[in-house]
């Protein structure tokens, strides 16, 4: 149908969440519109065992859905934009974006640490070079606990699997999330994140917690926004994206790409870029 646009995302929970979210945008804007979602399990989300901090990761939750955009079985794809990768392909770019949520992350301890005055080591689930980088520069001066080093431990999967695996192993002091992914799952009403909510608040209940800032903790570029991904021969699609697309953010985002990409960008990177 002329009047139907197809939405492609991660299946994640939060992806949904913002493929919806894009959505419901251009049915305010079209109300003759018909939305379809499609949900797709990307390389990223079906082998657990990638390492996503190296380098020959690049596109990984996001290559898979780009290629069914560029071979039109679907209208447009719904990224976190951060995962988009800075290399253009030639074929499709991201063409819009919505209002931003919160860009920094959070830093999460568990309460057991506030019976400590010093512990010879604390142990912090996270994968990203850039958030272990900083975390070395200055956690020693966020936490009121003595220690000697910190111990970095591999963190795969959805936010879901990450805040579990967090409550329920003994040995991990804290996890550092994306503060953007509690805060969207937080406000929505959708019933399929009701579970998820309840883990969100079960973490941060059982939780010391802080809201990293920017000036020691700048985030991956793109964090935060929702990129909204088109083919380039889509010249309609293109348009009504351009008409829902928040252009301030838009340029933000881009500006912050293209500073990543005079290092070479990627997730294997120790930089964080914040405009």
């Amino acid at each position: 149908m002329d009047n139907c646009i197809k939405i492609a995302s991660r299946s994640s929970v939060l992806a949904k969440i913002q493929a919806k979210l894009v959505g419901e945008r251009i049915s305010d804007k079209y109300p003759n519109y018909q939305i379809e979602y499609h949900w797709i399990k990307t390389t990223g989300d079906l082998d657990q065992r990638l390492d996503i901090s190296s380098g020959s990761t690049v596109g990984v939750f996001t290559s898979d859905i780009s290629q069914r955009i560029i071979s039109s079985e679907f209208d447009m794809a719904i990224h976190s934009w951060k995962d988009y990768p800075i290399a253009d392909n030639g074929k499709s770019k991201i063409y819009g974006t919505l209002e931003r949520a919160d860009l920094r992350d959070v830093l999460l301890l568990k309460n057991k640490l506030k019976t400590l005055e010093s512990k010879e080591r604390i142990q912090i689930m996270t994968s990203s070079p850039r958030r272990r980088y900083s975390l070395e520069q200055n956690l020693i001066e966020l936490v009121p606990i003595k220690f000697s080093n910190i111990n970095f431990l591999d963190l795969r999967g959805n936010i879901d699997t990450r805040l579990k695996k967090f409550i329920n192993d003994q040995n991990t002091d804290g996890i550092v999330i994306a503060k953007a992914a509690l805060d969207r799952v937080i406000n929505t009403d959708m019933q399929e994140a009701q579970s998820l909510k309840e883990i969100i608040f079960k973490c941060l209940k059982e939780s010391h917690w802080i809201v990293l800032p920017l000036s020691s903790f700048p985030s991956a570029p793109g964090q935060g926004a929702i990129g909204i991904e088109v083919a380039n021969n889509n010249k309609k699609t293109i348009e009504l994206v351009k008409n829902i697309n928040n252009k301030p953010i838009y340029d933000n985002v881009t500006e912050e790409k293209l500073i990543m990409s005079d290092y070479g960008g990627g997730c294997s990177q120790k930089i964080g870029v914040s405009v």
